[in-house]
């Protein structure tokens, strides 16, 4: 991420090996001791307008040479300014330029390299300390390929993630990179979709960088470069999703577009495609992966998904870390894994201390352990992307699929009390039938679907007359029950709620009944409810008394509990108590008005 090593650029110059006639040792000679590895070549640089003889020697040869001994050598030419590139086998050899006639070269008009001329030489020596994940080189066990495609999608599900690196400036930092790079006429530009995390705070950014790998004919120079992130945001684990790069010819150029797609953050959310980079060149273009050619600069034309440290060309050592990945490219038969899968990245120059990678459920799983710097598979097979995501309504369940869905709800769900039977079901709206396909889309697609039942219920209820009202009813129907039940002619029950409402199954339900008597008191008659208490009174004269005959036989203004039916009379009678007193009191009045009067 925002750092390359970038090697000298060469122009090469093909120059056949020559078996010639060797010239002897001059007195003033230089040479340069190589060890070539397998798929380098040796070029050498010159400044000197002069010319002067160049042979390339094995040690032996070399040997018997400088002794002016009879000998062969593996190339010999002349030599004047420009680049001179050699295609020789692995191993040690000794170039020598040589001096003639008192003209002598001089050490500091040449330079030489061992420079990779494939893929193959770079794969083949990575360094320690690697970004690891999973990279595409087009390299396989027994064959090679060349892929070219215009997008390239990288999967992710992290459910650990813990970074550390005291000597760095941000010591908690990581990342997850989505490299790869373009190829446009003679341009080379290296494309990377970076997630930065401080994994100390639990919060992310996307960066976007683009480096220039072209060889020095082209129109840009190697020091430009485009910068872009967003801004910060919280991350939850398990953290899932996609990192994409798109790349589209418009008339302007080429159009190369970053984005990401979160699919879990803590719990699973809705796709949603964020592009949050795009850039635009003034040439066609396309992502390349390609094992034969390198780009100008002698980099891979790949493809990496890789952990690194977090920027700067940081080395990270990771404390946790727990992740699945997958790598995509895009074709007319959608999204393909890359076969050929190899567990460490070349072009990038951040890297890991400590990661792992090996084959899980098809997936590549990456965990802290011995660092894994090899071929993981030619035949990796992880499924299709997780991009459509279908709702449920109104139960709210979600869930993600990676292929065409077809619908299909049970006509009949039935239990002991509970039978639900499918009324409709509704695709974004519009109303289908059970069976429906929904067609899986190479872009993330959200489909919400709501499913129609009708439950019922079964129900049993107790009357207080001892019948059962039994039956299945709809969800949310009322059920009216009788307001009044008659146990005989001086009992019965009344309803102190009218309807049932049901919602679930309601098994020997018992409904709120209050239990009445039958009063009858003289000639009035009358309900009162079980354990209420009532009066009986009735106004008398004095010389008249009240009392009540039948089912209790009390006085008059005697309170009594209504516990079963009651029955009384009013009985009027003499007072005779209060007649006597009366009758003294008028005879006594009578006679004292007569006296007065006499």
């Amino acid at each position: 991420m925002r750092y390359l090593v970038f090697l000298i650029l060469i122009l090469p110059l093909f120059i056949p090996i020559s078996l010639a006639s060797i010239p002897h040792p001059s007195s003033q000679y230089i040479y340069f001791n190589v060890s070539l590895s397998e798929g380098y070549k040796i070029v050498i640089v010159s400044y000197s307008n002069q010319t002067f003889p160049l042979l390339i020697f094995t040690p032996t040869q070399f040997a018997y040479w400088i002794k002016n001994l009879t000998t062969s050598a593996i190339v010999v030419t002349n030599i004047s300014k420009g680049n001179y590139s050699f295609y020789l086998p692995q191993g040690n050899y000794i170039v020598v330029i040589d001096g003639y006639n008192n003209f002598y070269p001089s050490p500091q008009n040449y330079k030489l390299y061992t420079i990779p001329y494939n893929v193959y030489a770079l794969i083949s020596q990575p360094k320690n300390d690697s970004a690891i994940g999973i990279a595409a080189y087009g390299v396989g066990n027994k064959s090679s390929c060349v892929i070219t495609t215009n997008a390239i999608l990288g999967y992710f599900n992290i459910s650990s993630i813990y970074a550390y690196n005291s000597t760095f400036y941000v010591p908690y930092g990581a990342s997850l990179q989505l490299n790869a790079v373009l190829r446009g006429g003679n341009q080379s530009l290296f494309l990377q979709n970076v997630i930065g995390f401080i994994t100390n705070k639990n919060i992310l950014q996307f960066v976007t960088n683009i480096w220039n790998l072209t060889s020095p004919l082209a129109s840009l120079n190697n020091s430009f470069f485009y910068f872009n992130s967003t801004s910060y945001f919280t991350y939850k684990l398990p953290f899932a999703g996609y990192l994409i790069i798109n790349v589209s010819n418009v008339s302007e150029g080429v159009k190369i577009s970053f984005g990401y797609i979160i699919i879990q953050n803590g719990s699973i959310t809705e796709p949603i495609v964020r592009f949050f980079t795009t850039v635009y060149f003034p040439f066609k273009g396309y992502i390349l992966v390609d094992p034969f050619n390198l780009t100008g600069n002698y980099h891979a034309y790949d493809t990496e998904f890789v952990f690194g440290g977090y920027e700067d060309g940081e080395i990270t050592t990771f404390i946790s870390l727990n992740a699945t990945l997958a790598l995509y490219y895009n074709s007319t038969y959608g999204w393909i894994p890359f076969r050929s899968i190899y567990t460490y990245g070349v072009n990038t120059g951040e890297g890991v201390t400590n990661l792992h990678v090996s084959l899980l459920h098809g997936y590549a799983n990456v965990y802290v352990g011995n660092e894994s710097l090899s071929l993981l598979t030619t035949h990796f097979n992880p499924s299709n992307p997780y991009l459509l995501y279908i709702r449920v309504l109104p139960y709210n369940y979600s869930f993600y699929v990676n292929s065409s869905y077809k619908i299909y709800f049970p006509e009949n769900i039935s239990s002991k009390y509970e039978v639900a039977r499918l009324n409709s079901i509704y695709v974004n709206g519009v109303k289908v039938k059970n069976g429906y396909v929904i067609s899986y889309s190479t872009l993330p697609k959200v489909v919400e679907i709501y499913v129609n039942y009708t439950y019922y219920f079964y129900v049993s209820i107790i009357l207080p007359n001892g019948s059962i009202l039994r039956g299945w009813y709809s969800n949310g129907s009322d059920i009216t029950l009788p307001k009044e039940i008659y146990f005989n002619n001086n009992e019965r029950y009344i309803l102190t709620v009218n309807t049932v409402y049901v919602q679930q199954p309601l098994i020997n339900y018992t409904p709120e009944y209050v239990k009445q008597f039958k009063v009858m008191v003289d000639n009035s008659t009358y309900w009162v409810n079980q354990g209420s208490n009532i009066t009986l009174y009735s106004p008398t004269f004095l010389i008249l008394t009240v009392k009540w005959i039948g089912t209790y036989n009390v006085t008059n203004g005697a309170t009594i509990e209504v516990t079963s039916p009651i029955v009384e009379k009013e009985i009027i009678g003499i007072n005779y108590v209060n007649l006597c007193i009366i009758l003294v009191l008028v005879i006594a009045l009578t006679w004292l008005i007569r006296r007065i009067l006499s």
